[in-house]
């Protein structure tokens, strides 16, 4: 992971040590992630001291994949990738949610 600041390098490991499971792929490519969801759709983001900016953002079901994910677009920000994710993949937030509730359950 070459040219990335401290904070994004952390960020970038962070992410994909995990959530490797809640995605079809995570993979730095340069300054950014590159996440393929298990819908399918394929974000590139970068993160910086603003959050989890959008820089690129396609589907391959062959629509516009912001049509596909009205709630997201290029140049959107995220505070967190999990709010980035959330809104990228139902898939994300549901394996996000059930081990949420794993840990919780733990507690008792």
């Amino acid at each position: 992971m070459e040219n990335l600041t401290p904070t994004q390098n952390i960020e970038y490991s962070t992410l994909q040590r995990e959530y490797a499971a809640f995605a079809r792929s995570i993979d730095v490519v340069a300054d950014r992630v590159r996440i393929v969801t298990f819908e399918d759709v394929e974000v590139e983001a970068q993160f910086s001291a603003a959050g989890w900016m959008v820089m690129a953002l396609s589907s391959s079901t062959g629509r516009n994949a912001e049509q596909d994910n009205g709630a997201v677009q290029v140049d959107d920000v995220f505070e967190t990738s999990e709010a980035l994710l959330m809104r990228l993949s139902p898939r994300f937030t549901q394996l996000w949610n059930e081990k949420l509730f794993e840990k919780l359950s733990a507690l008792q």
